[in-house]
């Protein structure tokens, strides 16, 4: 019998960045809480540490239902900065092509979240970027696969 163990987590500057996205749009400060339960986002010095993504969807999750919206999810990466201020906006900024920024973003993802599967599926005039979170036991996910 073999048994799979799925690490989830998300760099403390993805964090960031998604924390950044909800006090723009909850800026009430009953919605605060959902955020400032996870550790400090402005902790901008030591993104080696990692927020276990189990915490980081239930923090979306949650905001989304205290805030009565639905569609958070799309409306952060509506919302979200120029990709050259994103977490990886020099992926886009030095590829010399949108696939090739793409196919860099599903190489290196890993960098900021694990426990996930991101792919890019490459079709004659099209392509789709796949994302999966593996772990079974993060079931509220839908916020974060719209903002992801």
């Amino acid at each position: 019998m073999t048994t799979r163990i799925v690490v989830g987590a998300i760099s403390t500057n993805a964090h960031r960045v998604a924390s950044d996205l909800l006090e723009s749009l909850l800026p009430c400060r009953t919605h605060a809480r959902a955020i400032t339960a996870l550790p400090s986002a402005h902790n901008r010095s030591n993104d080696a540490a990692r927020i276990p993504l189990f915490s980081y969807t239930n923090m979306l999750e949650e905001a989304s239902q205290a805030s009565g919206r639905p569609q958070l999810g799309l409306e952060m990466a509506a919302a979200a900065h120029p990709i050259s201020q994103s977490i990886f906006g020099d992926l886009f900024d030095c590829a010399p092509s949108a696939g090739d920024a793409l196919g860099a973003l599903a190489r290196f993802f890993p960098s900021a979240q694990t426990g996930t599967t991101v792919k890019l599926e490459k079709q004659p005039h099209t392509a789709r970027f796949v994302y999966n979170i593996d772990d079974p036991s993060i079931q509220r996910r839908l916020q974060d696969n719209a903002y992801t």
